[in-house]
């Protein structure tokens, strides 16, 4: 049984933390979501709140109640507002149209007290326990979109864009009773359910499409009167007008040719797959491949994450059964007991001979491709061939199904399973280092060293075939510097910082001993949020699954087009 790690004669010195990066690698990914949707983020759901909150800073700018700070202000009217999103039932499923409402729950429940009274007390200030409510969530995004900047306490320097938003989402609300009457309603004990109704029909989330204020929202996220679409990595402006590109890709994605609804795992697949020859769900026009390609980057970056984190889960799953253990048992462990024969036959890699200690990595390589059917030939130009095709039992995805369907406990299929997702990753990467047609490499080289860029990864690899290494070798290489070595710099860093302890075993005199387990899986690629704003401005439909782009998203798309034509006249080349 492990020990406490807390000294026993002080007082505790530090906070249990479930975290979410025990391995301090998503960051990177973070990084280059932050340049392709800057506007938007994990917990950002709805495109009505940019021009709510908009005018919520114009409004407090224009009059608010003496002695009320920007906070207060923001969390009365934002009350209201929610209580006016439950007030009016819009024609679609109740619950989907709430999806993203700021204070679901306790709105929920306090709605639910007092709805058949005829009138809602505002006594639910703080129903969000951040001194800003909602409007946090919104903030950064806001600002990044260049609507409005922050500059002091209670002041805020309203830009064009977000005068025009507040503007637009005043017309929208502006013959409604509360509109009329909204300084009084900053004081009231409580609101009129018949108010709320009026007031929701205007400015419920879900109407957004209708108003307004969504030809405003969209000019934000789409920013067609601004400049380059893409500005480099390093600009100094780099978090302004760069979602134009990305958003036209997921609209691009929904064109009436394609055979289903999109969702997060379609979207993944469609930006790993979306040059390969054989890949028939999603063929992109033209002028969208360069953000295609940077997309791409960022997905394999995730399935390198979702290995690496197969391999940690994996060995504490074996530490929890087995240890206190060394390292080196780990691995003779793996090296007698993973073999890729335990895999279906269709995947023919290797046999029972084979140990990982006796198998150099580049005839692994080799036998890697046999069982994708490429042709012979040498090993750069079948790494090329490998990445033009996306069918194959070794497919990124369907290895990542049958890794959802292994018990972590069963280590070698689950390792050898991980090994051949690793495989894909670097194949493929190694291709994109050959033919970089977007110039995306400099993202493959994000991390440096702290971070464990995904370039060192290949370089690492490359090398391993180079002088002859055996597959133990490469893995050993992983396990020892990408994720002990890198979890024990996450864990120390977070509990210098926050006192937060996120160390899931503890190590002394050379022998692990396990303390908690983990996971793998996929961070969030903002794909949802995104998906959810385009739906809420009507350029997509969910009642249609075989035509999800609706005519105004097609007349969107075209205009993306258009104005990607002009920066890019031959994106192909």
């Amino acid at each position: 049984m492990a020990l406490s790690m807390d000294p026993q004669w002080i007082e505790r010195i530090y906070n249990n933390s479930d975290g979410e990066d025990f391995l301090g690698i998503r960051i990177i990914s973070e990084n280059i979501l932050s340049y392709l949707l800057p506007g938007i983020i994990t917990i950002t759901q709805r495109a009505r709140y940019y021009a709510f909150y908009c005018w919520l800073i114009v409004d407090y700018e224009k009059e608010h109640p003496p002695g009320w700070t920007l906070a207060k202000f923001i969390k009365r009217r934002e009350q209201i507002f929610a209580f006016a999103n439950f007030a009016f039932q819009p024609a679609i499923d109740y619950r989907k149209a709430l999806i993203g409402l700021a204070g679901y729950n306790a709105v929920t429940v306090h709605w639910s007290q007092h709805k058949s009274t005829g009138a809602i007390p505002l006594t639910l200030d703080n129903f969000l326990t951040n001194e800003y409510g909602g409007y946090r969530i919104y903030s950064g995004v806001l600002q990044n979109l260049n609507a409005y900047q922050t500059t002091g306490a209670n002041k805020i320097q309203v830009w064009a864009y977000g005068k025009k938003l507040a503007d637009a989402f005043e017309c929208s609300i502006q013959n409604t009773e509360y509109f009329k009457h909204r300084a009084e309603y900053d004081h009231v004990d409580s609101i009129a359910v018949s108010v709320l109704e009026e007031y929701g029909r205007q400015c419920h989330l879900s109407q957004l499409k209708s108003q307004p204020d969504a030809n405003e929202v969209l000019e934000l996220l789409f920013q067609f009167s601004s400049g380059k679409p893409l500005p480099g990595y390093e600009s100094s402006n780099l978090p302004v007008q760069n979602m134009r590109g990305s958003l036209g890709m997921i609209l691009d994605m929904c064109r009436g040719d394609l055979p289903g609804q999109l969702n997060e795992i379609a979207f993944l697949q469609n930006t790993l797959y979306a040059f390969c020859a054989d890949y028939t769900l999603y063929c992109p026009s033209a002028e969208l491949k360069p953000f295609i390609a940077l997309w791409q980057i960022r997905t394999l970056r995730e399935l390198y994450v979702y290995s690496l984190y197969g391999l940690w889960a994996s060995f504490l799953e074996w530490l929890r059964q087995n240890g206190p253990q060394t390292l080196e048992s780990y691995l003779s462990y793996l090296d007698q007991n993973v073999r890729f024969d335990l895999l279906d036959a269709k995947s023919e890699i290797g046999a029972k001979s084979n140990s990982l200690s006796s198998w150099r990595l580049s005839d692994y390589l080799n036998s890697f491709l046999n069982a994708s059917h490429i042709p012979q030939g040498t090993l750069e130009e079948r790494i090329i061939a490998y990445s033009s095709q996306s069918q194959s039992s070794l497919n990124e995805f369907e290895l990542i199904r049958k890794l959802r369907a292994v018990d972590k406990t069963n280590t070698p299929e689950y390792i050898s399973l991980t090994i051949l997702l690793l495989t894909g990753v670097y194949i493929r990467l190694s291709a994109i280092q050959t033919n970089d047609s977007f110039q995306t490499w400099p993202f493959v080289e994000l991390g440096g060293q702290r971070r464990r860029s995904l370039a060192l990864f290949v370089e690492h690899f490359k090398q391993d075939c180079l002088h002859g290494r055996c597959i133990l070798e490469s893995i050993t290489w992983l396990i020892r510097d990408y994720i002990l070595t890198q979890h024990t710099i996450a864990a120390l860093e977070k509990w210098r910082s926050r006192k937060a302890n996120t160390f899931h075993f503890i190590y002394d005199a050379g022998y692990f001993e396990y303390v908690r387990g983990d996971n793998t899986g996929f961070a969030a690629s903002r794909f949802d949020q995104a998906h959810n704003m385009l739906t809420d401005l009507g350029l997509i439909s969910l009642d249609n699954d075989q035509h999800p782009l609706t005519p105004a998203g097609s007349d969107v798309l075209d205009k993306v087009l258009g104005n990607l034509r002009e920066y890019w006249p031959n994106p192909s080349a």
